[in-house]
Formats: structure tokens, sequence, C-alpha cells
């Protein structure tokens, strides 16, 4: 007993000491090398933003921080902005590519031999039911399989040939296909073809409902619909509410084998057949109704191109294919169509539906143009990528704009201590300095547990919260936030990957700009000091044209100012730094008149609240008839768990898991159901957290009006699954006013406040 006390006393003494020698050494390094670094790192200098979460030792000097975008009219902030690089004009397209077929074949081009596309296979699916009723799905997966750009451009062109002999001319069908499937790499190869074909791409969310599903059908008239076998039952099951429907050609869980491939006269004929299972499918499957594996329609289709090429050898005619297979750039592919059904720039290439987080899902038209633009903006801001190194992760839904456009621009380029070393790096990168010690002693390791190769991490949607991008940008890699709509194809501000600060979302697009449109009745107007505010406008070849079949809601989002200019009206509120980057603070669509004639802003006060350490996600709601807003939460876990171990609760947890059944004593999701289950009903936990958000909600500087007054904590994370949020994780406000009916009526009717 002695010893280890003693040991215990020896290890109190010496890691504070070993901690000190650390910091000596590493402030030692950092005043020695300081010089080299204000010599020679000054590109990576920039002005902290107002309100940056850690304050810099440093001194800064304003005609060293870098101006991004500057408005058009010198000195007329509501005039529209445009990054500085694009003040003489906005860029406008790819060199040498006028169309997606052109982006795709340039990199067959360029790198047919590099790996392109990885898939795992699903070796084994596990089904089991969780306490809260729902199914959970375990997969094992194999190891990745890789697709060279020749492999991908060979599947392209069966898959379009294939296509081409079912439908036949475009001219006389000229439906949309509809992509209604998971993120993978067929759902990339379906869409070349159809780009292929001058055939508009239909996209829908995997997550969709039934009723919004349909309604994409029938809105687009889709004739063919690409799936995957686990959805495939989904379209059968609502296909006779969809007369357009003909043909439905699904994906299977097989991953890409060259061994299934024949070489005849160097050309790859697929053999075999589909790997999954489609019995229950098929037993449902109308009469009419053409099902079709997508192996089927590849063999299909390289049957079509020997048949070309044997009537090319033997023909004294106009060849079918030969000097016939080249884009409208000269980029040859192995088969395409005759020259007068390919696209051109103008031509309508990806109808793609929103998720719906505000009611039924509209159909955003975008042109090849359109696209092609989008990818422009995102390769001039991102660094460069290395095709034979850098590997993307696919992690949205390739019906979301952000992830198809990332995809399309890595395609084109073939692409304790720890407390002291995070604060310690966090003062660095505010000083605008790198910090390769600690990197390297420290936070390597952190990197290493997600593979150690992340140059940098590209984040969208919903402003990102000043913790989590901190902790990112120190312990991981830099995040480049950006914003953009799938009205403007992802496209709108996009940071520098250099650039470390929190707050903000970049400068605008070289391919478009930005302009700030008075909103009086909230209180925003582009001549606002210090800094222009107010409801963000976006111009440029990446706007869509409108709204497929809905000209009232085109007429009302997209408007001509009087010297011509086409504008989309975002609906998003805006903020323009000194520097020229874009800020989003409040949401127009989103405020609501209280009773005494206040206006909450619900997204604005959602985005303070965020910030508390209990909040997962938040949704902030207002009855007009009442003079305060309430909100309902979803917990993180963790720090509720930490909250009752400070109130000494952590007793009702012991009690709760007690209660479980053996066999789910070590079983995590059944745990952490019954953990949620108590102390999201607790009072002292409920009125702990309220707390927490009046005091991050004064510390934000919210009126009074805008804090709200109560709370409730769901018992369940809202996810897709959930039906709570969207793909892309936004509020569907309609669902969760649902949810919580109950808990808004009782919130409301309580006398006492908080």
């Amino acid at each position: 007993m002695l010893c280890i006390f003693t040991l215990k006393c020896l290890s109190k003494l010496f890691v504070p000491i070993g901690i000190e020698v650390i910091k000596i050494v590493v402030y030692a390094y950092e005043y020695l090398t300081w010089p080299l670094y204000y010599l020679f790192s000054k590109t990576l200098r920039y002005m902290p933003l107002p309100n940056s979460p850690v304050d810099s030792d440093w001194t800064y000097n304003e005609e060293e921080s870098r101006t991004l975008a500057l408005p058009v009219r010198e000195g007329d902030p509501g005039s529209p902005w445009r990054a500085v690089e694009a003040l003489d004009g906005l860029t406008s397209s790819l060199p040498g590519c006028k169309d997606l077929v052109d982006v795709w074949l340039r990199t067959v081009k360029l790198w047919p031999d590099l790996p392109a596309f990885g898939t795992r296979a699903v070796l084994r699916t596990d089904y089991r039911p969780s306490p809260d009723g729902r199914l959970m799905i375990e997969l094992t997966l194999g190891e990745y399989s890789w697709e060279t750009f020749w492999d991908a451009e060979r599947r392209v062109s069966h898959l379009a040939a294939g296509l081409y002999s079912m439908l036949g001319s475009i001219k006389e069908h000229n439906q949309p296909i509809a992509l209604f499937s998971e993120t993978r790499a067929e759902w990339m190869f379906a869409a070349q073809a159809c780009f292929r074909l001058n055939r508009p791409v239909a996209t829908l969310y995997a997550t969709l409902g039934d009723d919004a599903l349909v309604h994409g059908f029938n809105e687009t008239e889709a004739v063919v619909v690409f799936t995957s076998d686990e959805l495939l039952s989904k379209v059968i099951k609502i296909v006779q509410r969809c007369p357009s429907i003909q043909r439905i050609i699904y994906f299977t869980n097989g991953v890409f084998n060259r061994e299934l491939y024949t070489e005849v006269d160097n050309l790859a004929v697929p053999s075999g057949s589909a790997t999954a299972s489609v019995a229950e499918a098929l037993t449902k499957c109308p009469s009419n109704l053409h099902l079709h594996d997508i192996i089927e329609v590849e063999r299909l289709g390289a049957a079509v191109i020997m048949k070309d090429r044997e009537k090319q050898t033997t023909s004294t005619s106009t060849p079918i294919t030969g000097n016939n297979n080249h884009s409208s750039n000269g980029y040859e592919g192995l088969w395409m169509p005759p020259a007068s059904e390919r696209a051109s720039p103008l031509d309508l290439a990806v109808i793609m539906y929103t998720s719906g987080s505000t009611g039924q899902p509209k159909g955003v038209e975008m042109t090849h143009e359109n696209l092609v633009s989008a990818i422009a903006g995102h390769l001039q801001r991102l660094p460069k990528l290395r095709s034979n190194y850098d590997i993307y992760i696919g992690y949205l839904p390739l019906a979301h704009v952000l992830e198809l456009t990332c995809e399309l621009s890595c395609v084109i380029m073939g692409v304790r201590l720890f407390k002291f070393a995070y604060a310690y790096k966090c003062r660095r990168i505010h000083g605008g300095f790198p910090s390769f010690l600690v990197d390297r002693l420290i936070f390597r390791k952190v990197r290493s547990l997600m593979g150690g190769r992340i140059r940098y991490i590209v984040c969208g949607g919903a402003p990102l919260s000043e913790d989590s991008q901190l902790f990112t940008n120190i312990c991981i890699a830099p995040i480049v936030q950006g914003y953009g709509l799938t009205e403007s194809c992802s496209t709108g501000a996009l940071m520098e990957c250099g650039d470390l600060r929190c707050n903000h979302s970049g400068a605008p697009a070289p391919t478009l700009q930005i302009r700030l449109r008075a909103w009086p009745e909230g209180g925003y107007s582009p001549y606002d000091t210090p800094s222009p505010r107010g409801e963000i406008l976006l111009s440029g070849k990446p706007v869509s044209r409108g709204y497929y079949k809905q000209p009232e809601l085109t007429a009302r989002d997209f408007i001509t100012d009087q010297d011509g200019t086409r504008w989309f009206c975002t609906g998003d509120i805006g903020l323009m730094h000194t520097d020229g980057s874009l800020s989003i603070i409040d949401r127009k669509k989103d405020l609501v008149k209280l009773q005494a004639g206040e206006y909450v802003s619900l997204s604005k006060v959602e985005m303070a609240l965020s910030q508390s350490a209990y909040v997962e996600q938040i949704c902030v709601y207002v009855d007009p008839m009442q003079n305060y807003p309430i909100c309902f939460v979803s917990p993180k876990l963790k720090s509720l768990i930490d909250l009752a171990e400070s109130l000494n609760l952590v007793h009702l947890l012991h009690e709760a898991r007690s209660k479980l059944p053996i066999e789910s004593m070590k079983d995590s999701i059944a745990i952490e159901h019954v953990e949620r289950a108590v102390l999201c009903k607790h009072p002292q936990i409920i009125q702990a957290v309220l707390k927490d958000l009046q005091r991050v909600a004064r510390e934000k500087r919210l009126s009074t009006f805008e804090i709200p007054q109560k709370v409730a904590l769901d018992t369940i994370a809202w996810t897709p699954d959930t039906g709570l949020v969207t793909d892309a994780l936004k509020l569907k406000r309609f669902n969760l006013q649902t949810r919580f009916q109950h808990e808004i009526e009782e919130l409301y009717q309580k006398d006492t406040r908080a």
C-alpha cells in the first residue's frame, strides 16, 4: 500500500513538471523561429473576424489583411460584390469543356489508368430491433475494389448504348430519367450515361416519403427510373400511381470485378447475371412494367457497340462510330450517340429536387452550363487536387447538389498535454502562423485515427458551430466552409483552404456575384455600419433557370433588375465583412411575429443557442398568440450525463440500467435509450438546460423577447430516418411541430416562466 501511495504522489509531482518542461521547449521554439515566420509566412496572415473565439497575442495591421471581395461600384456596398480575381469579369466555364460530357471525357483522356471509384462489398447484413421500435441495420463490409477511369468509361458507354437501344431517339422521347438511389458509383455512371444521351436527370433523395416520390416521378413524367435493389420495393409500391414509368433499372450490391468482363476485340463485355435477389419485388411488379438489372443494360449496350463496329468495318457508307465518337470539343468516348442528339451548354442536365424541408420538394433546373460553371468556381477556390494521391470520400447523398458538384470537381482533377497543445495551436492559427512542432508531436496521432491523409474537409449546409470548426481545424484538417443553394448549383461563397477563421463562408465564388438587398422588416440594409447587411441575391452562370413546371415560384424567386441582370433571391440574410467575406446571420423566411408585435427570427435564435454544450440540434417555436418563444432540443447525451453527475442524479441512471433485461445489459443502443428516457424528462435536468440556453442567448446578445422561456428535451436523436430533418440535416418544422404538439400546448399553458 505504501508503494502504491508513493507512486501516486510521484506521478502527481512529475506529470505537471513534465508538462511545464514541454511548454518551455515549445515556447522557446516559437520565439526563436518567430522572425522567420513573420518574414516568410505573410500569406497565411488574416485579420481575425470580430468575436473570434480565441484572442491572439500577435498584433495586426489593417494593410496586411487580404481583401477577398469588393463591390463592383467602388464605395457602394449596395452594388454587387465579386471576388477580387473576378472584378473585371466572372469566370464562366472550364477551358475546353462546354458540357458535362466534355468534363467526363477530358478526365478519361488524361488519367485512364488511375483508380477512380472505390466500392466495398456488403459481406453480411444483420437486422435487429432497437428499444424505440426501429429496425437497426448492421453491415459487414469487404475491402475496397477500385475501378479506373477507363473502367468507368466502359460502363458509362455500355449504359448509354443500352439505354439508347431501349428508348430510341431523344427527339421522340425527351422525358427526364429519374435517379432514386443512395450515393454509390453506379449513380454517377447512370448520370453520365444520361448526360451523354442528352437526357435530363431528375434526382430524388433516397429518404423521401411515398407522396413526395410520386410527386417527383409524375411532375417529371419520368419514363425510366434508376434505383438500388434496396429501394426497388419502394418504387414498385407506388409505381401504379406513376403512369409515365415504363422501365426500372436497379443497381445490385456487387462490386466491380474484371473477371466478370470478357475481352472481345478489346471491347469489355459484361457477362454473368445480377447478384442481388429481387424475387419479392418481381412478385409485386405489374405486368406492363419492364424490370432490368443494370448488368443486363450494360450487356445490351456492349452488344450494340459490337454491332456498330461490325457495320463500320464492313460498310462503305458513313461509319456509325469512329470519328463520330467525339464530344463537341474533340474528346473521344468509347460510344457516342449521333451528333445531332448530343448535349449543348444550355440544354437541361439535371432536375434536382430539394429535400422538402418546407413542404413538397421543388425541382431545380440545372443546365450543363450551370454545372460546368459551378465546377469551375469550386476548382478555383479549393487547393489543387493531386490526381495520383487524393481520394474524395462521398458522404452526402448524390441527390444533394453539393455532393454532385464536389464529385464532379474531383472527377475532373482525377481525385492534459492535449489541452495545452490545443490552446497553443489555437493561438498560432489566429496569429496566422503554422505550428509544425505540436502538429508533429501531438496532432499527427489524432489525424492518424482518420487515416492520416486528410488534407481538408468541405462543409456546407447549416452554419458550422465555432467549437466544431475550431476543433477540426486544429486536430484534423482545415475545414473549407461554403455557402450555396440547390438553385445556384451549390455555388455562392467559399473559403480559401488557408483561411482558418470561424464564423464566415468566404468570398463570392469567381463564377458569380452577390448583392445584399435591404430588408426593412428585419432591420437590415447594405448601408448598415460597420458592415453591410441584407438579403443575399446571387447572379451568374451557376444560377438555375428556375423551378421545373412551377412558373409562379420561378417568377417569385428569380428576378431581373433594371440593368437586365438576373438574380436569385435566397431568403438568407448575409453580412459582408471588410475583407469581402460573407457570414450568414439570419433567414428571412423564418420570421414570426409575437403577440406584442416583435419579430423573432427562428434561424437566428437557433444559430445562437446551438452553441450550448447541451444542444445537438434545436428547433425554436413561436405561437403568434404568445409573447415569448419556446424550443425543442435533441440533446447531447454525454453532456446530459455530465450534468446528471453534477446534480447528484447519476443514481437514476444506475437504477434504469439495472431494470434492463439481461440480454440488453451490454447493448449500447438499449442503454442509450433508457438513459435518454430518464434524463430528458427529469425536471432538474430540463431546468438546468434551459438556464444554459438563456445564458448563451444573453452572451450572443439576443433581445429579451427572442430568448426561449420553456424547453422540451427529446428522447431520440433527430436523423433523416425519423423524418424530423432532411438528408441535409435541415429541420422539418412541420414534422417537429406535429411531434411536439402536446408539449407546445403544455408549455404555453404553464403560468410560471424560468
